[in-house]
């Protein structure tokens, strides 16, 4: 990206150097929620090991799965929600088509807090298996 402008403001970029610029920019919005969701399954699976499934009480089996289902949804949702954000979609990297876009603020925010959700669900999840565990409470 930094060949096609990255960096330098957009006046000073070729036009058609800004426009796969643009392109290569809405792509990064997918490599990124797709990190993302994968940093979360890594997670997830690791607690999933961690506290081997018969080991656990129902509901933090549940609650396992529930954010596994939760984080899916996630992923669907903003991937839809960037894809269908402008009408036609091409208007997503190219503002001069003819079309609308909805407000990006609303999609990131929409994409924020239930990312951030997600995130504290899995920090808290062990909290109460660890607590648990009999041993001075430093050790824990």
């Amino acid at each position: 990206m930094g060949h096609y402008g990255l960096g330098r403001h957009a006046q000073f970029v070729e036009a058609k150097d800004l426009l796969i610029f643009l392109r290569l920019l809405y792509a990064v919005y997918y490599v990124y929620d797709i990190g993302l969701f994968f940093t979360k399954v890594s997670a997830l699976l690791l607690l999933s090991r961690i506290f081997p499934w018969h080991a656990n009480a129902k509901w933090f089996n549940y609650t396992l799965i529930a954010t596994h289902c939760l984080n899916c949804a996630w992923l669907a949702g903003i991937i839809f929600g960037t894809i269908f954000m402008c009408t036609p979609v091409q208007k997503g990297w190219d503002s001069l088509l003819p079309g609308h876009c909805g407000t990006a603020q609303h999609l990131w925010l929409g994409s924020a807090i239930p990312s951030v959700i997600i995130d504290l669900i899995i920090l808290v999840l062990p909290l109460p298996k660890i607590w648990s565990l009999e041993m001075a409470a430093r050790r824990r």
